[in-house]
């Protein structure tokens, strides 16, 4: 009886140590997935970030000024081909002008343009379908009304708040083009 009692203390000490080592190999096992999840986020999100503040400075340096629609977009395009998390780009300012750069098929030809001047042409937009192919010819040009004020949009009013001039990213959502994602913006300072 009494080894029967040993062994069946020795038998509870062992699980006890073992369901403390079991916790404790759960916590590393989900602390490094954790910090690996975050590698990959802050691997793949990085980019956009340095793109982004790359784009801030030269606009800042007023490099971007007087560019015209198809100096953006051979400015712009290499950007959205080079970086996958990159779907579209726009710039924006606080006379309700936007400037959008997005695909417009799967073959980095055809790309579209998106334009809004709230403070100038009221509420409409202004649309461009471009082929870059050999060289860039404006293949459709169209109108639609305007959904929504860009200055009234969470990306824009976010980061103007933003008092350290730092990117501010939006909660997912659904795009103008119907694809989930999400938006990183970012105010500058303009002359």
């Amino acid at each position: 009886v009494g080894v029967v009692m040993i062994f069946a203390l020795v038998m509870g000490y062992i699980l006890y140590e073992l369901s403390g080592t079991k916790r404790y190999f759960g916590r590393q096992l989900v602390e490094q997935s954790s910090q690996r999840i975050q590698s990959e986020l802050d691997e793949f999100f990085k980019p956009i970030e340095n793109i982004m503040l790359t784009v801030k400075k030269q606009q800042e340096l007023n490099l971007l000024e007087n560019f015209d629609v198809v100096s953006l977009n051979r400015f712009l395009i290499p950007i959205i081909d080079r970086y996958p998390q990159v779907s579209s780009i726009a710039l924006a300012d606080s006379r309700g002008y936007e400037f959008n750069v997005l695909p417009s098929d799967s073959t980095g030809y055809y790309w579209l343009n998106r334009e809004v001047y709230v403070d100038k042409w009221g509420m409409k937009e202004k649309w461009q379908q471009w082929n870059f192919k050999d060289s860039p010819n404006r293949v459709r040009l169209w109108e639609e009304p305007l959904q929504t004020d860009p200055r009234n949009r969470a990306w824009f009013q976010n980061a103007l708040k933003e008092k350290s001039r730092q990117i501010y990213w939006t909660e997912p959502y659904s795009y103008m083009t119907g694809q989930l994602g999400l938006t990183a913006s970012v105010a500058w300072n303009s002359s």
